[in-house]
Protein backbone atom coordinates (compact mmCIF):
# COMPACT_ATOMS: atom_id res chain seq x y z
CA UNK A 1 0.00 0.00 0.00
CA UNK A 2 1.36 3.49 -1.01
CA UNK A 3 2.40 5.88 2.16
CA UNK A 4 -0.59 7.95 2.66
CA UNK A 5 0.82 11.06 1.19
CA UNK A 6 1.05 9.48 -2.08
CA UNK A 7 -2.08 8.05 -1.50
CA UNK A 8 -3.33 11.63 -1.03
CA UNK A 9 -1.93 13.02 -3.94
CA UNK A 10 -3.24 10.39 -6.20
CA UNK A 11 -6.80 10.92 -4.88
CA UNK A 12 -6.19 14.52 -5.13
CA UNK A 13 -5.67 13.83 -9.39
CA UNK A 14 -8.31 11.86 -9.18
CA UNK A 15 -10.23 13.52 -11.95
CA UNK A 16 -14.02 12.55 -12.18
CA UNK A 17 -14.66 15.29 -14.17
CA UNK A 18 -13.40 14.14 -17.93
CA UNK A 19 -11.84 16.68 -20.36
CA UNK A 20 -13.75 17.24 -23.53
CA UNK A 21 -17.16 15.94 -21.94
CA UNK A 22 -20.15 17.27 -22.77
CA UNK A 23 -21.92 15.90 -19.52
CA UNK A 24 -19.68 15.95 -16.64
CA UNK A 25 -19.52 13.55 -13.31
CA UNK A 26 -20.40 16.94 -11.23
CA UNK A 27 -23.57 17.97 -13.76
CA UNK A 28 -24.77 14.79 -13.68
CA UNK A 29 -24.42 14.39 -10.12
CA UNK A 30 -25.56 18.11 -9.22
CA UNK A 31 -28.75 16.92 -11.38
CA UNK A 32 -29.70 13.42 -9.98
CA UNK A 33 -29.49 14.93 -6.52
CA UNK A 34 -30.99 18.29 -7.44
CA UNK A 35 -27.57 20.01 -6.04
CA UNK A 36 -25.83 23.34 -7.40
CA UNK A 37 -22.69 22.52 -9.28
CA UNK A 38 -20.57 24.38 -6.69
CA UNK A 39 -22.45 21.87 -4.15
CA UNK A 40 -21.56 18.69 -6.17
CA UNK A 41 -18.02 19.96 -6.76
CA UNK A 42 -17.44 20.05 -2.29
CA UNK A 43 -19.16 16.89 -2.28
CA UNK A 44 -16.81 14.86 -4.65
CA UNK A 45 -13.37 16.80 -2.23
CA UNK A 46 -15.41 14.87 0.65
CA UNK A 47 -15.68 11.61 -1.45
CA UNK A 48 -12.07 12.10 -1.69
CA UNK A 49 -11.46 12.31 1.96
CA UNK A 50 -13.63 9.39 2.84
CA UNK A 51 -11.70 7.31 0.38
CA UNK A 52 -8.55 8.07 1.94
CA UNK A 53 -10.41 7.97 5.18
CA UNK A 54 -11.45 4.63 4.24
CA UNK A 55 -7.97 3.11 2.93
CA UNK A 56 -5.91 4.59 6.00
CA UNK A 57 -8.16 4.11 9.35
CA UNK A 58 -7.71 0.81 11.12
CA UNK A 59 -11.46 0.92 11.92
CA UNK A 60 -14.23 0.44 9.06
CA UNK A 61 -15.61 4.08 8.73
CA UNK A 62 -19.04 4.89 6.50
CA UNK A 63 -19.51 7.38 4.28
CA UNK A 64 -21.90 10.33 4.73
CA UNK A 65 -25.57 10.43 2.70
CA UNK A 66 -24.35 12.92 0.84
CA UNK A 67 -20.54 10.85 -0.05
CA UNK A 68 -22.61 7.79 -0.50
CA UNK A 69 -24.09 9.80 -3.79
CA UNK A 70 -21.33 10.60 -4.64
CA UNK A 71 -19.66 6.67 -4.71
CA UNK A 72 -22.78 5.26 -6.64
CA UNK A 73 -22.42 7.65 -8.98
CA UNK A 74 -18.84 7.15 -9.87
CA UNK A 75 -19.38 3.28 -9.68
CA UNK A 76 -21.93 3.37 -12.20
Amino acid sequence: MPNDMTLWTRLQALELDQAGSAFRFSDRLARENGWSRAFALGAIEEYRRFIYLAATSPTPVTPSDIVDQVWHLHLT
